[in-house]
């Protein structure tokens, strides 16, 4: 690993044609690596987060509080310190960020400190720390939000949530999970609501034409896929205000 990283480092430094944030990202992951290589997992302070216990009893594996049921690999920065390769799931009813360590089982789980993640990345998605954010704004949210970049004008926030109830099944009382998502967009340094054609056309008040029309005309992608479908929305809307 120490040969690989200053092979890197010689390559960067003296192959005039090789991209500089290409190679500083790989610099950055491979310090990552070999400094987790030379201290102990246990202890990081990635870590030392309180132990995860699972209290729901649902009926199927089915329903569950998180955003995917398994463990999925991905990146985090925790306290300024990057880590890659960890597994992680998202408890989107409560809002934490959990991880499993290597090597061990899946009923060894840990609750990072929400203060402490400054972002995440799993499932080809990035997810920040709204606290970490500067929006004018931005103390009136909390939490962890997948963050969307729309070119260099908007920025488009999707909050994942699930709501719990209980429920009787076969006189017995379990937890039943209901999904949701809530969107927001960033224009000019501030979070505005993005959920519903109203919202858009008030903060798009001279584009209610063409938001009425790609309303009109994407209904089945708003209900089937609403992120794609803000994405491709805000697209329309930057190009036609150019």
């Amino acid at each position: 690993m120490k040969t690989i990283l200053i092979l890197i480092i010689f390559f960067c430094n003296y192959l005039p044609f090789i991209n500089n944030g290409y190679c500083q990202n790989l610099i950055n992951q491979n310090i990552g690596n070999y400094y987790d290589n030379i201290v102990s997992e246990s202890s990081l302070p990635l870590y030392n987060g309180k132990f995860y216990n699972d209290i729901y009893k649902t009926k199927s594996d089915t329903i569950h509080p998180f955003l995917k049921k398994d463990f999925i690999s991905g990146s985090v920065t925790y306290e300024n310190q990057f880590y890659q390769n960890v597994n992680i799931k998202f408890d989107i009813y409560k809002d934490n960020l959990l991880i499993n360590p290597k090597n061990k089982s899946n009923v060894f789980t840990l609750i990072l400190d929400k203060s402490k993640v400054e972002n995440f990345n799993f499932l080809n998605k990035t997810f920040i720390n709204i606290d970490y954010k500067k929006y004018s704004n931005s103390k009136s949210f909390s939490g962890f939000f997948e963050y969307i970049p729309i070119q260099n004008n908007f920025e488009l926030l999707v909050k994942y949530n699930k709501e719990n109830e209980k429920v009787i099944f076969n006189e017995k009382l379990i937890d039943e999970f209901y999904y949701s998502q809530n969107f927001y967009i960033v224009v000019d340094n501030k979070i505005h609501k993005f959920n519903s054609k109203k919202d858009a056309i008030e903060i798009f008040k001279k584009n209610k034409s063409d938001i009425n029309t790609f309303y009109r005309k994407n209904k089945y992608k708003e209900k089937n896929n609403p992120v794609m479908f803000k994405i491709e929305l805000l697209n329309l809307l930057k190009s036609n205000s150019k």
